[in-house]
């Protein structure tokens, strides 16, 4: 009975995983569906500690509708905080990538989960 699972339990892991590399990663998408981010728009909301946060944002798909670019100004604390913004797809990792790159430093946040009822959570590795 050993001798038969020792044989039987490489054949199944080796089926399971030619299974496996047959079966494609669906690629997340940078943008939502139903959703455009073309344009200007403001935002308001409030920082962790409940101060008032007021920005500026635009938006456009680049790369041919593969990657998200948006453009952050922030109005109000006026602290002239600029940011700019690039969500895409990462196929070696299979998640959503975003650069943050602004005038006060960079961060590289991912989801693996991608856009989920028109809400995309990004996560970095300080804060898994």
């Amino acid at each position: 009975m050993r001798r038969f699972m020792y044989v039987a339990l490489p054949v199944c892991l080796l089926t399971l995983h030619a299974i496996a590399s047959d079966q494609k990663v669906k690629a997340l998408s940078a943008l939502p569906e139903d959703f455009s981010f073309n344009g200007t728009w403001d935002c308001t909301g409030s920082f962790r500690n409940q101060k008032l946060h007021r920005a500026t944002f635009t938006g456009a798909p680049i790369l041919g509708g593969k990657w998200l670019e948006l453009t952050e100004q922030d109005v109000e604390p006026a602290t002239g905080y600029l940011a700019k913004y690039l969500i895409g797809y990462d196929s070696e990792h299979n998640h959503l990538v975003e650069f943050d790159a602004n005038n006060f430093g960079a961060a590289v946040y991912t989801s693996a989960d991608g856009w989920q009822n028109h809400v995309l959570t990004m996560t970095s590795p300080v804060s898994e």
